[in-house]
């Protein structure tokens, strides 16, 4: 696994793990996590917590995982979370195309509801970008769909993406019109800007990897401080 998944899913793993109240909390062991679950059958959080810890938790058992994550799926079908929980179980058996489309539809299904579970699928598609089969003609349409209800860190993700995809075929009006799609509004003083931008992308002076992360930041700092 790289390290931008270890970190952004040991983020998640702290995440689903319970804390105490007013009292300091003692270290929540993976037996903590299996109790909850086995108190609570039908409780949807708590099996997503045990097949998080299963997976990712120096003490869990990442062989148990999937049993627990179908649990939590057969509770709750369609949150974003399951969905990214099964892509990381896909990716780390080595399922580059299964983890691809649990990504993806992690996005799908957390949108703007979820905007952390939609921002760590974000970096997990971004991370198979060059590893998993067939990744333009499923990525690309499925991200296209989905890119105005995403929120703004996993939007900023999926243009960086499609901006790639649009460089490899040569589309300049692609480039420049994902580059537009990634701020909150239209501006008319940023489009300026990011006509510029992408005539630097062809001609070489600017990386194409962070376009729509560059133009992001731009949208926030506002366009009156980009200078002439």
């Amino acid at each position: 696994m790289t390290r931008t998944l270890s970190l952004l899913f040991l983020a998640l793993s702290l995440a689903a793990c319970p804390r105490g109240g007013a009292e300091t909390p003692r270290q929540v062991t993976i037996d903590d996590l299996r109790e909850a679950a086995a108190e609570a059958p039908n409780d949807f959080d708590a099996q997503w917590a045990l097949a998080t810890g299963e997976l990712l938790r120096d003490d869990g058992d990442p062989g148990r995982a999937a049993e627990v994550l179908a649990r939590a799926e057969r509770l709750r079908a369609r949150d974003g979370r399951v969905a990214l929980l099964r892509a990381l179980l896909a990716y780390v058996h080595g399922e580059p195309a299964a983890a691809l489309d649990g990504f993806l539809e992690a996005m799908e299904e957390a949108g703007t509801r979820q905007p952390a579970v939609a921002e760590l699928a974000a970096s997990g598609v971004e991370e198979l970008t060059h590893i998993a089969p067939r990744f333009p003609s499923t990525a690309g349409p499925r991200l296209e769909a989905m890119l105005a209800d995403l929120p703004l860190g996993a939007r900023q993700t999926a243009v960086d993406v499609l901006v790639e995809l649009a460089y490899r075929r040569g589309d300049v009006e692609a480039v420049r019109r994902h580059a537009r799609e990634v701020a909150e509004k239209p501006v008319k003083e940023l489009a300026l800007h990011v006509d510029t931008l992408v005539e630097m992308l062809f001609d070489g002076e600017l990386p194409v990897a962070n376009l729509g992360t560059f133009v992001s930041n731009m949208c926030v700092a506002g366009p009156l401080s980009l200078g002439a």
